[in-house]
């Protein structure tokens, strides 16, 4: 996979979204071995935060906080 580097010559908010796309770049190296079995794995079974207990609602927790911060950022 090549991490495609594309900076933004808009100011604070350019320099916000290539972190986000860093990010996301590296996220996305992150889980690429993992399959549907790995997702659904409880990691943590003592914890009260649904967004906290397996592979996939953590995944799902970052992608919807990263959209918010991005509507909010383009705001």
């Amino acid at each position: 996979m090549t991490i495609k580097k594309e900076y933004r010559n808009n100011g604070a908010m350019g320099a916000l979204l290539d972190e986000y796309q860093k990010a996301i770049n590296e996220l996305t190296l992150t889980i690429k071995g993992l399959n549907q079995d790995d997702l659904k794995l409880y990691i943590d079974d003592e914890t009260n935060d649904d967004d906290c207990k397996s592979v996939q609602t953590i995944l799902s927790h970052i992608v919807q906080s990263g959209y918010t911060y991005v509507v909010e950022i383009r705001k």
